[in-house]
């Protein structure tokens, strides 16, 4: 049961970031299918970036990276965004490398690849998205690509924890961070639930990247409500056969003295009478027909034969 509902709540998660990602696919869609962004690429045109990226467009649009390139994949208009400090800031150095920006576009751009997903930085991991830059009417050909990134840092981790009243984590697969346990998960065993503590349990879900490698472990942690309630279950059970077992033992006694002791108490103390008596004359009380009649029928034929 623990295992089943970790399954769920782990989807719920996964389906949370995925979310994330739609939105900043969305994003990426509205810029990219404008003929703004269409010209800016042919003409590379400065007042495009200024007026329609300028630094509130980023909090607006919860993004921290906006990239865009024409069909050689050069890059013709670039820009990032801190989020936590509210300012404009470098690059990653990750996209000022042509080649890792090549690999990264035909990806994201092929006919039958994922346009958005998450992309392992360096430092961090990051959601992306990629979308054909078209005019306003999304007809024709593109002329290049537009790409957004949003840094899945712990302001994100939080809002996705916040929405779905999970306790959330997200570490790369090879990192000191995550736990040992999993850091066995695979493509064959991608998902893992594992028991913190009496309290608490963790599920563990591998997460790949936009190039289908294992990139991040998704950590979900739950109260072991399930667990709780078994050993609660458990216990009362428990108690329940105590009082069950204590009364059949009481029941058992009482029927055991009136239908055995008692019985054979008086069929002792009619023997003790009669010895003490000397009267062979004398016989047994006899009732019912069980073992103890008999007995005290057997006294009486042998008082009978010895009288």
């Amino acid at each position: 049961l623990e295992q089943q509902t970790m399954h769920t709540e782990m989807d719920r998660a996964q389906n949370a970031l995925t979310g994330a990602i739609v939105k900043l696919d969305n994003s990426a869609a509205g810029y990219a299918t404008w003929d703004d962004t269409f010209a800016f690429v042919a003409d590379h045109n400065t007042r495009y970036m200024a007026s329609n990226l300028a630094d509130p467009s980023f909090p607006a649009e919860n993004i921290n990276l906006v990239i865009i390139a024409d069909q050689s994949g050069h890059v013709v208009g670039q820009k990032a965004f801190d989020l936590n400090q509210q300012q404009a800031t470098a690059v990653p150095v990750y996209f000022s490398q042509a080649q890792n920006l090549q690999n990264l576009l035909h990806a994201l751009t092929g006919p039958n690849n994922p346009t958005n997903g998450l992309l392992l930085l360096p430092d961090r991991p990051m959601l992306i998205a990629a979308r054909p830059i078209l005019p306003s009417n999304g007809q024709g050909a593109s002329n290049g690509t537009l790409l957004m990134g949003r840094f899945l840092d712990t302001i994100l981790i939080q809002e996705l924890a916040d929405v779905t009243h999970l306790t959330l984590a997200v570490t790369a697969v090879q990192s000191s961070q995550t736990p040992a346990v999993a850091r066995s998960l695979s493509l064959v065993q991608p998902e893992i639930t594992s028991p913190l503590n009496a309290q608490s349990i963790a599920g563990y879900r591998l997460l790949n990247d936009v190039f289908g490698q294992p990139a991040l472990v998704l950590e979900v942690t739950t109260p072991r409500s399930v667990y709780q309630q078994g050993v609660l279950t458990l216990n009362y059970v428990s108690l329940a056969l105590i009082i069950i077992l204590l009364v059949c033992f009481i029941v058992a006694v009482a029927v055991l003295e009136r239908l055995v002791i008692a019985r054979v108490t008086r069929l002792d103390a009619q023997v003790q009478a009669i010895g003490s008596s000397g009267d062979l004359a004398l016989r047994m009380n006899v009732q019912g027909n069980d073992e103890l009649a008999r007995l005290a029928q057997s006294i009486n034929s042998m008082l009978a034969e010895i009288d």
